[in-house]
C-alpha cells in the first residue's frame, strides 16, 4: 500500500503499515496512539506533524521535516530527547515553546555524569539537540507541549557514555518507539544489544506522576 496525501488537511488516528509516504502540500496531523509504519520511503513536501504519543517508523529513506509535538503534563522538570534531527534550541527556541528561564540559566540543561551536575544552556547562546542525548527541560507555568522540527533518523545510533558509578543521560533519537528491556523484545533490546558496553544492565525512567507530583525514578 501507497499512501499519498495532496489535499489541505488529514488527520491520522489509527495503526497502519504502508510501502510508502508522500505528502506533496497541506498538513497531515498523526494523532496520539497512532502507530505508522513506512516499509519503503517516506518523502514530505508539506507539514507532518505528530502529537504526543503517536509513532512512526521509516525503513528506507526520509526526504523532508516533521514536526513531534512532546506533551509536558506539568510546569515540573521533565527528561526528554529529540526524535529528529537538525533542530537547534536558543533564545527563540525558549519563548516558542514556553520554557521557563531563571536569570541567564534557560530551563534545557544536559547532564554533565563527572560531577553529577547541570549545564544549563546560557542567554543568547544557540545549540543543536544531539540525537540519543536527554536533556531536562521544564516549562515556564503550565503544562503543554514542546515541539522538534527537523528530519527523521534512519540509522543507528552511538551515544558516549561514562562508565564508571555516575549516570549518563540517554534518550530515544527516534519518532517511534524502541525496545528497552527484555519484556519488550527478547532479543533486540536496549540492554541486551549494549551489554558489554554496561558496567550495569539498568535503565532508569523518570517518572513525574509519583510521590503526590514530586517525581521518582523507576528502575527497569
Amino acid at each position: 500500500m501507497k499512501i499519498i496525501f495532496t489535499a489541505t488537511a488529514f488527520i491520522i488516528g489509527f495503526i497502519a503499515t504502508a510501502q510508502n509516504f508522500n505528502v506533496s502540500g497541506g498538513l497531515v496531523l498523526i494523532e496520539g496512539n497512532s502507530f505508522i509504519t513506512i516499509e519503503g520511503d517516506f518523502k514530505n513536501e508539506g507539514t507532518v506533524a505528530l502529537n504526543s504519543g503517536s509513532s512512526i517508523t521509516v525503513n528506507g529513506s526520509t526526504t523532508g521535516d516533521i514536526t513531534y509535538n512532546r506533551s509536558l503534563p506539568s510546569a515540573n522538570w521533565h527528561l526528554v530527547s529529540s526524535p529528529v534531527q537538525g533542530q537547534q534550541y536558543d533564545n527563540t527556541y525558549i519563548e516558542t515553546n514556553e520554557l521557563g528561564s531563571n536569570g541567564s540559566n534557560k530551563a534545557i540543561a544536559s547532564y554533565v555524569s563527572s560531577d553529577n551536575s547541570w549545564d544549563y544552556l546560557q542567554e543568547g547562546n544557540t545549540k543543536t539537540f544531539d540525537l540519543g542525548t536527554g536533556l531536562s527541560m521544564k516549562k515556564a507555568s503550565a503544562a503543554g507541549d514542546i515541539s522538534f522540527t527537523g528530519t527523521i533518523n534512519v540509522s543507528d545510533v552511538g551515544v558516549s557514555v561514562t562508565l564508571s558509578d555516575e549516570n549518563n543521560l540517554i534518550g530515544n533519537p527516534y519518532p517511534s518507539y524502541i525496545p528497552a528491556n527484555v519484556s519488550s523484545d527478547g532479543e533486540h533490546n536496549i540492554l541486551d544489544v549494549n551489554e558489554d558496553s554496561l558496567l550495569e544492565k539498568t535503565l532508569y525512567f523518570w517518572d513525574q506522576s509519583v510521590n503526590a507530583g514530586a517525581g521518582e525514578y523507576i528502575e527497569i
